[in-house]
């Protein structure tokens, strides 16, 4: 903490779950600054059973007691976990750990907090830079665990797993063990006890050879992020950043990455931010208007009106809609403007945001709607399920009730999934007789749909 310039008189959260990691960390705290500017927090996934949560909270409490810091607590919902992975397409792990950084966040400003300090250890780096490189990661990711990241700092990153547990035995101060670290259902466990266990009897060095490493490659990343800071300057736009697609493309691609990077870190994104989808959106030459260069449960890359912006996706979706449109109705929906238009007695045209329409047979009126469980859609080859079409498209669950599913006399006529990043399909007879039936639905940021 002194190295980074770390003031004993500034007020830490420190990350508590209770584990040897953490336990360390929050009594070494309490030797270095003042017990009162330490706040401990502990947060309940509801991922193990009621019976060893409690245990663990009866033990955390007397830690924190016996260490005299405040003690801030959070419970997850059951299910919600869950709920979450399932929603946003994310691994039990990785929402679980989002969830965590949230109320560590909320749990900073409670206490007026200056850090949030995590006990990462050595050993942690090791597993994440292995991860990192069978994952494909780029330059930033292999630069490791950072030492100080924004309002985070993790003081123990530089010590081992074992002087850890030393230090807790010396000071005779006990720790709870969550059991779901023993197992290798998780990632990282798999990583922890069957790939690096036998790469250390290899190399015993290796620990400290890739906490090097992570330094060398993170001075030129540094260096990188720096320039990109110096050539791009973003501008604050509503949700978001924005800046020129011909500044941003007039720069080298790994320019271009870093400063994205930066502006999602700046908006706090808590999902892990894969290089690789970075690196595809923003590759080659400045694209065309209205483009959706990426689109994740959390933010958009778009390019609008020669500027690039990064926003964040602020979701009122609600479960289900529906909505009745007839010739002459205008309604804002979706974020954007639609016009139903009367093209003669057997078809209607809806109007998108002025651009592009879709005909379909009907009489009277068209329905724009949420996918319903048993949904299809007339083919070529007879009728196919949303459901089947949807696995096909890699659907993520979050994404299932946001494709617009768009009806006429009782009977699908098309989806709309572009504008997500999936494809458009437009029933087989419902395209008969119009040669050129196109689809065009961009859900804005801040998404409502109007009706039940």
């Amino acid at each position: 903490m002194q190295e980074h310039g770390i003031d004993p008189s500034v007020r830490i959260i420190a990350a508590y779950s209770g584990g040897p990691d953490s336990t360390a960390l929050l009594a070494l705290l309490t030797e270095y600054c003042n017990s009162d500017s330490v706040t401990a927090a502990w947060f309940n996934h509801r991922l193990r059973t009621d019976l060893e949560m409690n245990d663990e909270q009866r033990k955390v409490e007397e830690t924190a007691d016996r260490l005299g810091v405040r003690l801030l607590k959070g419970f997850a919902e059951h299910g919600e976990i869950e709920a979450e992975a399932d929603r946003a397409g994310l691994s039990l792990e990785e929402a679980a750990r989002q969830t965590r950084y949230r109320f560590l966040y909320e749990s900073l400003n409670i206490a007026e907090a200056d850090f949030i300090a995590t006990g990462h250890n050595i050993d942690d780096n090791t597993e994440t830079m292995m991860m990192r490189f069978f994952q494909n990661a780029g330059l930033f990711g292999l630069s490791g665990i950072p030492a100080v990241n924004d309002k985070i700092i993790r003081p123990l990153l530089t010590v081992r797993r074992g002087q850890i547990e030393e230090y807790l035995a010396e000071k005779q101060i006990g720790f709870c063990i969550d059991k779901t670290n023993l197992e290798t259902d998780f990632l990282r466990n798999k990583i922890r006890h069957n790939l690096l266990s036998e790469a250390r009897n290899i190399f015993p060095e290796l620990d400290r050879n890739l906490y090097s490493l992570s330094g060398k490659i993170e001075s030129g990343s540094g260096f990188i992020r720096r320039e990109a800071e110096k050539r791009l300057k973003w501008q604050a736009a509503p949700g978001g950043y924005s800046i020129s697609a011909d500044v941003l493309y007039s720069e080298d691609s790994i320019i271009r990455i870093s400063s994205v990077y930066a502006v999602l870190n700046r908006l706090r994104v808590g999902a892990r931010i894969r290089y690789a989808g970075i690196e595809q959106a923003i590759e080659g030459a400045a694209p065309e208007n209205g483009k959706i260069l990426l689109r994740t449960s959390e933010y958009e890359i778009i390019a609008v009106n020669g500027h690039i912006f990064i926003q964040r996706l602020v979701n009122r979706l609600k479960k289900s809609y529906l909505l009745y449109l007839k010739p002459g109705d205008n309604v804002n929906v979706f974020g954007q403007k639609i016009s139903v238009l009367s093209s003669g007695c057997e078809t209607i045209s809806a109007e998108f945001a002025g651009r592009e329409t879709i005909s379909v047979p009907a009489e009277g009126h068209i329905i724009l709607r949420s996918y319903r469980e048993g949904d299809a859609i007339e083919t070529g080859h007879g009728k196919k399920s949303l459901k089947k079409i949807y696995n096909e498209w890699r659907v993520v669950p979050g994404d299932r009730n946001r494709i617009p599913v768009i009806e006429a006399d009782c009977r699908i006529a098309a989806i709309a999934g572009k504008h997500l990043g999936y494809e458009d399909k437009i029933a087989a007879d419902a395209s008969s007789g119009e040669a050129d039936k196109k689809i065009l639905l961009i859900l804005g940021s801040d998404t409502e749909i109007f009706g039940e």
